[in-house]
């Protein structure tokens, strides 16, 4: 059981039933089988350096352990060149990148290997575990101690090592754990409480076989470490046996799952709620057009505060996409206006916002913002740049041309928007360019730009990853799943963040520039229902950390219920 962060799934694979996800009340099976002939004993593990999950498991009959990975739909199987033989479990160690198994390596040693997934293939490190096979254990990568932890338990032995990897080598953290007898049923890091949570078997009696003693239903004690110190959770025993646990960042829930007697039991240890909250701030207005006033009046409080005003349609989203990161560049807001005519609401906003004699970019040729805009602009006194091509991607062009030479280029698809709009603030935080590609082709006048300007590239979305293979690759399940992927990517630490419909693009488009601005991801949300677990997952990670929210768009574009759920996924 493992939970993957691209997904936002906590995923269960199980030997019968096949792969589960738990949406905080329910587990919903999402494929009938588990794997090819899966085996119990594997290890699970999001490898954060392929962006994937991944699974190693024994065969059966006995051979070389098969890895798969999940593409958030089903399981995918590798074909690694060196494939273990066996695998008991495994992690990933945010310190070193690192997805690291243990298990035997092959037949010729009865030793448990340290075992590093390289993304195509296993490696063995000459460093081995003292513990024969086979081994009970379960791993959790802690971010107080920047340290994977492993618990360790062989079946010959009645009790457990605490070991910390570095990299190289493992060392102990504590040489035994008294009060494990049996064996730990599961370790995980529980972020809600900033803890090392575990479930161990404390009942060794009638232990004389392991087939027979996994289904003897036992007590398992419950316990959190700090630092390095263990405390027992309450003084009460949980009657099942070895089982799995894991923390499901989305409902914000360590789950630990295990046989009690004839059935399986979901176990759920939440911490009570912190008192804190965070009150979001709605910024909207009574049309597209006035939103994107309300939110230039907000980050531009001050008249003749701009540097300059970048203006896009309002029917449109692909000029004012590219268009963002050069409103951020140019301390300016990006306003939205009619095809045919500089509607008031901007105007009089230009005319605040932007000292007389000031640049208005105007994004686009004559089509998407007439010859009037260009005229009703230099008869408020400013002066109009046309920035245009002979279509969106070469408007893109000519936006990125006016940037300079930005050393990283976003690539978003052109024929679509609900995957590009959270690419806008990451480009903003990069210094970057947004490009376009023709939908999952790639655009002629984009693939010579790309050649002329080397430098890092990114693909956001799975068609313009589908366009540019060679391109860093941040494509979710769906498009809430892909803004989580490009806010964890690139605001790690964001303090505040700012949401949005991910069902219309005028308000992310607006909102964008100004998010980056202020070094917080654009979190696409629905107009109603429960928010997503990919962007409750977001909010877990940041926790207490983050002081604000900004919501953008009247009720009708994302609703109060839906607002109050990203306050509550913060406490």
């Amino acid at each position: 059981m493992g939970f993957d962060p691209a997904t936002g799934q906590l995923l269960m694979a199980t030997v019968s039933g096949g792969t589960w996800s738990w949406d905080g009340l329910n587990w919903t099976q999402l494929q009938t089988e588990g794997g090819s002939q899966l085996r119990a004993n594997g290890g699970m593990a999001f490898d954060g350096t392929t962006n994937q999950m991944v699974m190693v498991v024994p065969q059966d009959p006995p051979g070389s352990a098969q890895t798969w990975a999940w593409n958030g739909v089903t399981w995918v199987l590798q074909h690694p060149a060196h494939a273990p033989l066996s695998a008991d479990c495994a992690g990933y160690d945010e310190a070193t990148k690192q997805l690291v198994a243990v298990g035997r390596s092959d037949a010729t040693t009865t030793s448990a290997s340290t075992l590093i997934w390289t993304g195509g293939d296993w490696s063995t490190l000459p460093a081995s575990l003292t513990e024969s096979e086979p081994l009970d254990c379960s791993m959790a990568y802690d971010p107080e101690l920047h340290e994977l932890v492993a618990f360790v338990h062989s079946y010959s032995d009645a009790t457990a090592q605490i070991l910390s990897w570095n990299g190289q080598t493992w060392s102990a953290l504590q040489q035994s754990v008294p009060w494990v007898v049996g064996g730990p049923a599961g370790l995980t890091y529980d972020g809600a409480t900033g803890q090392l949570l575990a479930l161990a078997v404390a009942d060794t009696s009638d232990a004389s076989g392991y087939n027979q003693y996994i289904w003897r239903e036992v007590q398992t004690q419950a316990w959190a470490m700090a630092g390095q110190s263990w405390t027992q959770l309450g003084s009460s025993t949980v009657r099942v046996s070895l089982g799995v646990l894991s923390y499901d960042a989305a409902t914000r829930q360590a789950i630990g799952i295990g046989p009690s007697g004839a059935a399986f039991s979901t176990l759920l240890y939440a911490a009570p709620a912190s008192s804190s909250s965070v009150s979001p701030v709605r910024l909207a207005g009574a049309n597209r057009d006035a939103t994107a006033v309300a939110i230039s009046q907000a980050a531009f409080p001050d008249a003749g505060s701009a540097g300059a005003v970048v203006l896009a349609r309002s029917d449109g989203f692909a000029d004012a996409l590219a268009g963002g990161p050069l409103a951020a560049a140019k301390h300016g807001p990006l306003l939205l206006t009619s095809s045919d005519s500089l509607d008031g609401v901007t105007k009089a906003e230009i005319q605040r916002v932007l000292p007389i004699g000031g640049t208005v970019y105007v994004l686009g040729s004559t089509t998407a913002l007439s010859a009037k805009v260009f005229a009703a602009i230099t008869a408020v006194g400013d002066v109009p740049v046309r920035l245009a091509g002979a279509d969106r991607f070469g408007t893109a062009i000519a936006v990125a041309n006016t940037l300079g030479n930005p050393s990283t280029v976003f690539e978003v698809s052109g024929l679509d928007f609900p995957d590009a709009l959270s690419a806008v603030p990451a480009a903003v935080n990069t210094g970057g360019a947004i490009l376009l590609t023709n939908g999952p082709a790639q655009a002629k006048a984009t693939a010579a730009y790309l050649s002329a300007h080397l430098g890092s590239h990114y693909a956001v979305g799975g068609a313009a990853a589908t366009a540019d293979p060679s391109a860093t690759a941040l494509a979710g399940a769906n498009r809430y799943a892909t803004s989580d992927q490009v806010a964890s990517a690139f605001f790690p630490d964001a303090k505040g963040v700012t949401a949005a419909s991910g069902l219309g693009f005028a308000d992310a488009l607006a909102a964008g520039p100004v998010a980056g601005a202020a070094a917080q991801p654009l979190l696409l949300v629905p107009t109603s229902g429960s928010l997503p677990e990919p962007i409750n997952a977001y909010l877990g990670t940041r926790d207490s950390a983050v002081t604000s929210i900004t919501v953008v768009g009247g009720i009708a574009s994302v609703s109060d219920d839906v607002e109050e759920q990203m306050s509550a996924g913060l406490k």
